[in-house]
């Protein structure tokens, strides 16, 4: 039997690569490759830790730093794929070291501050290492080495969300890059739906005590498999991304996007036909597009439903990208696949 192939990532907490992780990964076995994910480092109880069970992915948690990593490659895995700053930098040096195959993709598209932005140059500087892979155009080019660009992908449920619910909701990081205040200012501007926020983040406490009255902070859920049926949109007053998981998951479940005009959402979302894109700054065009969906008929609502789940099925599953995923491994390192 084969060696598995090794998901790396560093994680704490629950976030667009950590579903893209569990995506890969399922996706992998599905399509009968053993696949595993790995953990730099334990935090503590991690909140994916019952999905990933649950899902019956093997997954294994390292002790931290370089040196766990390279003795955890001694079990010589068939390719180890980095997601993420610290994974990929740690990772790539590791895996040279070890004449493993490696392979890294890159998710963020904003620099960041502190801590964050040395981590993101240092995973640019160190890039050429391993082939890359980037999950947009706008990601890619921040690269300075040549890259393959997969999209995001999703597992498609097998039925749409209930859309009993006309909440709007927002599921992120409390960050400014994500637009976290701008989505909380908008439940001041349009009272005609309720507002409902997931995830965790610097500006949460601040937004909350702000805004506590008109949007239900929710917080950092491990999965939002049971609370997409809370929302009939989801708004994404992004000020920078890449192919948001958030976003995908919605559309795969029939809720239309709202979303600004960075990083790849463009190439998701056709304008009044699958969703709304919105110009970055534009408060006023947001607003406007809630206003839409309300004069919308229930015939109109439904199909816009049809089309943004279609999107995803057709463009955006493990079906579609797997596949291709694992052409790109077997093009660089063809005796190992």
């Amino acid at each position: 039997m084969k060696k598995p192939i090794w998901i790396l990532l560093d994680s704490q907490g629950v976030g667009g690569i950590e579903s893209h992780v569990i995506n890969l990964t399922k996706g992998l076995i599905d399509s009968g490759y053993a696949a595993e994910i790995i953990f730099l480092q334990r935090y503590g109880d991690h909140p994916l830790t019952p999905v990933i069970e649950a899902l019956n992915i093997p997954c294994t948690f390292l002790s931290g730093g370089l040196n766990a990593l390279r003795n955890a490659l001694r079990a010589q895995p068939r390719l180890l794929h980095t997601h993420g700053y610290k994974a990929g930098i740690l990772g790539r040096i590791a895996a040279r070291a070890a004449g493993i195959p490696v392979v890294s993709t890159f998710h963020a598209g904003e620099p960041g501050v502190g801590r964050v932005r040395l981590y993101d140059t240092l995973d640019r500087w160190t890039a050429f290492l391993a082939p890359a892979i980037a999950v947009s155009d706008a990601i890619a080019q921040r690269i300075p080495v040549a890259s393959q660009q997969f999209k995001n992908f999703v597992t498609v449920p097998a039925t749409m969300a209930s859309h009993d619910s006309h909440a709007i909701g927002f599921v992120g990081r409390f960050s400014h890059e994500k637009g976290a205040d701008r989505f909380c200012a908008f439940a001041n501007s349009y009272r005609d739906a309720p507002f409902i926020a997931f995830g965790d983040g610097p500006m949460l406490a601040p937004l909350r005590e702000q805004y506590g009255a008109l949007v239900n902070f929710v917080g950092a859920v491990p999965s939002m498999t049971s609370h997409w049926e809370k929302m009939s949109r989801l708004c994404m007053p992004s000020r920078h991304e890449g192919l948001p998981m958030a976003a995908l998951e919605a559309m795969a479940r029939g809720i239309p996007v709202i979303a600004s005009k960075v990083g790849a959402l463009p190439q998701l979302i056709v304008h009044q036909d699958n969703g709304w894109l919105v110009d970055t700054d534009d408060d006023t065009g947001f607003i406007a597009a809630l206003k839409e969906w309300d004069l919308l008929t229930d015939d109109q609502q439904a199909q816009m439903r049809l089309k943004a789940r279609a999107t995803i099925v057709d463009h955006y599953s493990p079906e579609a990208i797997v596949p291709n995923i694992v052409q790109f491994y077997a093009t660089h390192f063809p005796t190992a696949f």
